[in-house]
């Protein structure tokens, strides 16, 4: 790590009144945390938009299985 970040890290430690290993051990709690909040979105995105596709589609062949409902 540059000892430029590390200077930032014992800074921010410091302002915290913690130590350099227990900010980091949070950041990277924090980081996997969010990381995985991202991962569900773009999750639930990609399933909104098949079942939008599923949708659609069933609006569309709505009107055909109407009229077969309707047949004699």
């Amino acid at each position: 790590m540059p000892a430029s970040l590390l200077e930032q890290v014992d800074g921010l430690a410091a302002l915290e009144r913690t130590d350099r290993d227990a900010l980091i051990q949070e950041a990277v709690r924090i980081y996997v945390e969010e990381r995985k909040k991202r991962d569900m979105r773009e999750q639930l995105r990609r399933g909104y938009r098949e079942m939008s596709r599923i949708n659609l589609t069933l609006a569309e062949e709505g009107p055909i299985f109407e009229r077969i409902g309707s047949l004699p």
